[in-house]
């Protein structure tokens, strides 16, 4: 693979691996993925950082979203976070591809 075609790689499993997570958490808990209760607890940090760490894009993309439409945030915001969703995606599919490589060798 060249440099582009592991770039996009990483960033579409990241994307599939939040999106993945977030509609299992979603169907379990019957409520939309966010940083709220049942998703992050004070309670047990750990499976909230796991909870995060996995769901963290579309747990952010939804609580941005949901602002932006009640007017408490700004369109410039609103691609700030985007940008940052797309950066935390590309993040988290290095991780679970660094995972996988680790399980496969």
């Amino acid at each position: 693979m060249n440099t582009v075609q592991l770039f996009l790689f990483a960033y579409l499993t990241g994307l599939t691996v939040a999106g993945l997570f977030s509609a299992v958490a979603e169907a379990l808990v019957r409520q939309p993925v966010g940083f709220r209760e049942p998703f992050v607890s004070e309670n047990n940090i750990f499976a909230s950082l796991a909870v995060t760490g996995f769901g963290g894009p579309a747990m952010l993309l939804n609580d941005t979203l949901a602002a932006w439409r009640a007017g408490n945030f700004r369109s410039i915001g609103l691609a700030g976070v985007i940008a940052l969703v797309n950066a935390w995606a590309l993040a988290l599919g290095i991780v679970v591809m660094q995972l996988v490589w680790a399980m496969v060798l």
